[in-house]
């Protein structure tokens, strides 16, 4: 083995580490809660959130008779708020979906948990 492919498998073994923490940090940070806050919204009678050691900081929801949006801050915070806006966007772009196409809300909870997050 020269040296070129030593210096190679050093940059691919680099490169694998750093990939294995990012894949961890978003596992972490932006899977993790937002499968938690998919399942507290849709099957709140599992109390999946206080089960495992989280709370509610923030809720938004709308209303279609009435085409209203309610957001409730719960825990006044910059990344709380940032996230509920977030929501608040994903309804006035048609984008926020129910508990009805639950794949889809679990997409709206990963793009606010990365908006806020990153």
């Amino acid at each position: 083995m020269n040296k070129h492919h030593i210096v190679l498998y050093s940059f691919f073994a680099v490169m694998a580490i750093v990939g294995f923490i990012c894949f961890v940090v978003i596992i972490d940070n932006v899977i993790y809660p937002s499968y938690l806050s998919t399942v507290d919204a849709c099957y709140p009678e599992l109390h999946v959130l206080e089960n495992t050691g989280y709370e509610v900081t923030g809720l938004t929801s709308f209303n279609y008779s009435t085409n209203e949006t309610t957001v409730n801050i719960f825990y006044n915070d910059s990344i709380v708020i940032k996230h509920e806006q977030c929501h608040v966007n994903q309804i006035k772009e048609h984008r926020m979906y129910n508990c009805n196409y639950i794949v889809l809300h679990f997409f709206n909870e990963i793009e606010c948990y990365i908006k806020h997050n990153f």
